[in-house]
């Protein structure tokens, strides 16, 4: 494994290590929880959502592109519940299944470019 590889790899484990909430770093300290990789072409890959031509992995990608929390929170509610938990599920973003409208966008964004967005400000 070359520096380059092991950079983007620190990079990838940073980026989740930022996501978890305080309980579940907790609890993967104590040997209580473990992390485990995920196939991300499994289930919902080029499932389309609200009756559209949009697929799944389209809306995170575009997710993913915005450089502004405020554009993404614009962007992902125009979508039903039942699609920003397809979302949610997909970008491998936990949520609760009684979790509102708003707290699902609210962790879609911070589970994805919330992560960007905290890179950019510790560059500074």
């Amino acid at each position: 494994m070359n520096k380059k590889e092991i950079l983007l790899l620190s990079k990838l484990a940073f980026d989740f290590i930022l996501k978890l909430k305080d309980e579940d770093l907790n609890s993967l300290i104590k040997g209580e929880k473990k992390i485990t990789l995920i196939d991300n072409k499994k289930n919902l890959k080029g499932k389309k959502i609200n009756n559209k031509e949009e697929k799944v992995e389209e809306v995170i990608d575009k997710v993913y592109s915005y450089s502004n929390k405020d554009e993404a929170l614009e962007y992902l509610n125009k979508f039903n519940v039942i699609d920003l938990k397809k979302i949610a599920n997909q970008a491998n973003v936990y949520i609760k299944s009684r979790n509102k409208k708003s707290e699902i966008i609210d962790r879609i964004v911070e589970g994805t470019i919330g992560a960007k967005i905290k890179m950019g400000i510790l560059q500074y």
